[in-house]
């Protein structure tokens, strides 16, 4: 590792000191950092090693590899520079052709037939769903570089629950599915940005609204896990398929391309959720023993 640390590039020198540190306790050195040739090029490179004792001596070696991953940050980058173009090109219009919409709604939907009637809705129905794609696009983007910044507030757990449930209940009348109101820890107190938690609550919930058959229950269970107050989610829905389980978090991940199709959605809302929790210093994850359903939970330490 020596002959990068005479090449590393200087800003990103605190990055793998951290990360060095961090082996001494974890045991693990991962970083991807760049590195400055001597012809003046920029490279990524991924260094992932195993710190270990060496015998007969207290100090620790580092043993692992380096990995050119130039490529692969580029392609990122450009992944990433496409996406946010897209969004913020398309917010503007579509917040134009949406006022238009609504405007049109509400001064001459009587005037016009059946039909187009029907189509204004289905019109104003896929704008809402274009412009809740690219706001999670752009906080998703926001929290991944850093650039979000919301205030944490320590807060009641009950009022909490109680809007969020609220807020969401007219959802679960569509499909005649019953959500069940939790016994909520009446002292419970957890620091977070109250706006931030609505949205995973209500992503969590609308999952679990989406997947479950009608006229089936929804329980939100409150907990305490260690020193950490769990919020969960439980439906009755067909469950999370094996070979998905380890993408749930990832962006544009769907368990099936056409039942996604069938249910709605674009695979942002579980990544959403995963980056606003870690935000706040929570975590987010699902059971993976339930055997009927599925079970999502966030977690925040309690106060």
């Amino acid at each position: 590792m020596e002959l990068f640390r005479s090449t590393l590039h200087p800003d990103d020198a605190d990055l793998v000191y951290e990360s060095e540190e961090r082996a001494k306790t974890t045991g693990l050195h991962d970083v991807v950092h760049r590195i400055i040739r001597p012809d003046g090029e920029i490279r990524w490179v991924h260094e992932l090693a195993q710190m270990l004792p060496e015998v007969n001596n207290p100090d620790l070696l580092m043993i692992g590899s380096v990995q050119d991953v130039t490529e692969r940050m580029r392609l990122q980058q450009m992944k990433n520079d496409f996406i946010s173009t897209v969004s913020h090109e398309l917010r503007t219009p579509l917040t134009s052709i949406s006022g238009a919409l609504k405007l049109i709604q509400a001064t001459q939907l009587s005037a016009l037939n059946e039909k187009s009637a029907k189509l204004l809705n289905v019109a104003c129905s896929n704008v809402e769903r274009l412009q809740r794609l690219i706001n999670d696009l752009l906080d998703v983007e926001k929290l991944i570089a850093g650039k979000m910044c919301f205030e944490l507030q320590l807060q009641s757990l009950k009022p909490l629950l109680e809007k969020s449930v609220v807020d969401n209940s007219t959802y679960t009348t569509k499909s005649h599915i019953n959500l069940v109101i939790p016994k909520v820890l009446e002292k419970a107190q957890i620091l977070i940005n109250e706006h931030r938690l609505h949205q995973i609550l209500a992503n969590l919930l609308s999952n679990a609204i989406k997947y479950s058959p009608e006229g089936g229950e929804i329980h939100i269970i409150i907990s305490q896990v260690k020193q950490n107050i769990e919020i969960a989610v439980k439906d009755e829905g067909p469950g999370i398929p094996e070979h998905y389980k380890n993408k749930l978090f990832q962006r544009f991940s769907q368990a099936d391309a056409s039942s996604a199709k069938e249910k709605g959605g674009t695979g942002l809302g579980l990544a959403l959720c995963k980056e606003l929790a870690e935000s706040m210093n929570g975590s987010i994850g699902f059971d993976e023993s339930s055997s009927q359903g599925a079970t999502f939970y966030v977690r925040f330490p309690l106060h």
